[in-house]
């Protein structure tokens, strides 16, 4: 029997990416390996010089745990693109729904770990000494040093952060997204790692955890909503924009393809995200049952053509709609 079911996987394609997105999908593989290089001399850096600071140690631990979002895009595209088996049936799209899972959370325990240190830090009111060092002979403020590395780790993370936004929302991959976010979050703690430093040097000792707490709070602001996004993929919602505040487009075109058809009295569709494509149940109230079969037929060969992200349908002819007060309409909350 289990001979006999494998006959009829295979529902899914095993090139996820239509032709025009493939070299797309490669400089996104290849901008997380540089990031993964990049993040790694950063810690590197950082760890050498930021001796007491704990804006600098801010940084550090952020750049640290910057690397999960990469590594897990990175292990997930070698999966996600396997050809469905008996245990999959729907292939492997998910792989990367556990790393956007993988990523969120590390983005959120990032910012809790600073938040809670810098408070910390805040409370015992201790001023904050930076010393000099040796450097070729010459005695040089050690806060300059940490200003010139936290410079080193604030272009790169700007530069490759644009790159992988835009790229994400092609690809149509969340972990992506968070990556690209998390990003955003190195460049803007080392600019304000930058004034907490500058900050010491004028005396002023609470600048370093204040900083550190900005840092932090916006951190787990990022975190928390990419959590609640990653739950709510993993529970089914409806697929939405990468930013998750709207219903993707597509659920609209889908319903109009099928309104459109003179056959069809009625639809309603019930979409799921799995991964980065989207799997659906199509129910439909026939006008007349002539042709049916070969009318369902065409209308799913256009429905998948719509866009590569629709990777399969299953259609089914009804007597009534079941919740057929939810639909995708135009004027959807």
């Amino acid at each position: 029997m289990k001979f006999q079911l494998r006959k009829y996987l295979g529902t899914t394609d095993k090139d996820q990416f239509p032709a025009s997105l493939q070299p797309v999908f490669k400089r996104a593989i290849q901008l997380e390996w540089l990031t993964i290089a990049y993040l790694i001399s950063v810690v590197i850096f950082l760890y050498f010089v930021m001796a007491n600071s704990q804006v600098v140690k801010a940084v550090f631990v952020e750049d640290l745990v910057s690397l999960f979002p990469s590594v897990a895009f990175l292990i997930a595209s070698r999966f996600f693109n396997k050809s469905p088996s008996y245990d999959f049936p729907y292939g492997y799209h998910k792989a990367f729904t556990v790393a956007f899972i993988a990523g969120a959370i590390a983005l959120l325990m990032l910012g809790l770990f600073i938040l809670i240190d810098s408070v910390i830090e805040l409370v015992k009111a201790e001023a904050i000494v930076i010393e000099d060092t040796e450097i070729f002979g010459q005695q040089v403020w050690m806060g300059w040093v940490m200003v010139l590395a936290l410079i080193y780790s604030l272009i790169p993370a700007y530069l490759i952060g644009k790159r992988k936004l835009p790229l994400s929302r092609q690809l149509h991959i969340k972990v992506l997204y968070v990556d690209a976010k998390m990003q955003r979050a190195d460049w803007m703690a080392s600019a304000a790692g930058i004034i907490g430093i500058i900050g010491i040097r004028l005396g002023i000792w609470w600048a370093d955890p204040v900083v550190a707490i900005f840092i932090a709070a916006s951190i787990v602001k990022d975190g928390l909503y990419q959590v609640k996004a990653s739950m709510f993929d993993l529970m089914e919602e409806i697929p939405k924009t990468m930013d998750d505040r709207s219903p993707h487009p597509l659920l609209i075109e889908l319903t109009k393809i099928f309104l459109n058809e003179d056959w069809v009295s009625d639809v309603h569709i019930r979409m799921r995200e799995h991964g980065l494509v989207f799997f659906g149940d199509v129910f439909i109230i026939p006008k007349y049952e002539e042709n049916l079969i070969e009318n369902i037929q065409k209308a799913y060969e256009k429905a998948r053509g719509l866009d590569w992200k629709i990777q399969d349908l299953v259609i089914q002819p009804v007597k009534s709609l079941p919740n057929p007060n939810v639909t995708y309409q135009e004027n959807h909350p």
